[in-house]
């Protein structure tokens, strides 16, 4: 069973090499470019660490897409191999329609840069975390003191040392990703990119979590705050017993609803304003999401030293955060 859709580029993309896509149905749902292990992590998921589900973003499997015609297929992983054969033998040269009429965001950069508008391409399906906010503020902090895997190459070992040095994550075990708040209807502005991120010093990361949590009012948000302390200190509990599994390269993805919907009434579009009504009934009393996301680099250890040693960089960047929000407190 096949269904054409067009698709566009996720506007909250706040990270990573590869465009993130979405439908013009806002079904709810994102398209991540498939990576075995990610896909794999997901999986095993309700099997390995049943505890952690509610801190991920749902998963609905792997569908692959052809870029020709814009038609998505169901697909499993025991059909991928199979399925990028197949690409190879994938020749039209048919435009796609694709929506990239707003904003400069990360997700636009990554589309301009990355998408390639031929072949079958496999996608790791997963719930879109903004989709029950009206104005979404979003937070992208990656976390450990280090971002490589066991397995990479020696370069992009030494690429990745290199760059935790000269970037927060070595002092403090994490970084920021990315930042973008949206206060004012269909107008997301990037505040903060990865690279902004990696300019940051302790000082400045202060300030950048002060800009974050600060409302047009200009104060600050403690009583979000301390819901986020809350699951914080929830997760770290979970991941201190969970030895055996190590992240590299992980992010933990902040969200909390602006308190410009209030004004959105203003906006004119009915059907805007229903939605918005709709969402603002759901959301109500449960209005942040915090969810554990990337999941490309993890290890599983037997040797319970190296347990030790590792699960700490993970845990490491929980307390900073902890601390830094406290502060704000």
């Amino acid at each position: 069973m096949s269904s054409k859709l067009k698709f566009k580029p996720f506007q909250y993309q706040l990270s990573g090499h590869t465009p993130i896509l979405s439908f013009s149905t806002n079904d709810g749902k994102l398209y991540k470019p498939f990576i075995l292990e990610e896909a794999l992590f997901y999986q095993r998921l309700s099997i390995d660490f049943p505890e952690l589900i509610s801190y991920l973003p749902t998963y609905y499997g792997v569908r692959c897409i052809n870029h020709n015609n814009v038609i998505i297929y169901n697909n499993t992983l025991n059909n991928i191999n199979k399925t990028m054969k197949n690409t190879k033998n994938t020749k039209k040269n048919t435009k796609i329609n694709v929506n990239t009429n707003k904003g400069d965001s990360w997700a636009f950069f990554c589309f301009n840069k990355k998408f390639q508008k031929e072949g079958l391409h496999n996608y790791i399906v997963l719930k879109d975390l903004t989709c029950d906010f009206n104005f979404p503020i979003i937070l992208e902090l990656k976390l450990g003191t280090r971002q490589h895997g066991i397995n990479e190459s020696p370069e992009k070992i030494q690429r990745k040392m290199e760059r935790c040095s000269r970037s927060t994550s070595k002092k403090l075990g994490v970084r920021v990703a990315g930042m973008m708040i949206h206060r004012d209807h269909d107008h997301p502005k990037l505040v903060i990119n990865k690279y902004d991120g990696l300019q940051l010093n302790n000082e400045t990361f202060f300030n950048c979590l002060v800009t974050y949590f600060t409302n047009n009012n200009n104060q600050i948000l403690k009583d979000i705050i301390q819901k986020f302390i809350i699951k914080l200190i929830e997760l770290k509990n979970i991941l201190e017993k969970k030895k055996s599994l190590s992240l590299y390269s992980s992010s933990l993805l902040f969200i909390y609803e602006s308190e410009s919907n209030s004004n959105s009434s203003n906006d004119g579009n009915q059907n805007n304003n229903n939605k918005i009504n709709k969402i603002n009934e759901k959301k109500q009393g449960q209005n942040i999401e915090l969810k554990m996301i990337d999941f490309a680099r993890y290890t599983y250890f037997d040797n319970e030293l190296d347990i030790k040693e590792q699960s700490s960089e993970y845990i490491k960047g929980i307390n900073t955060i902890i601390e830094y929000f406290n502060k704000l407190l």
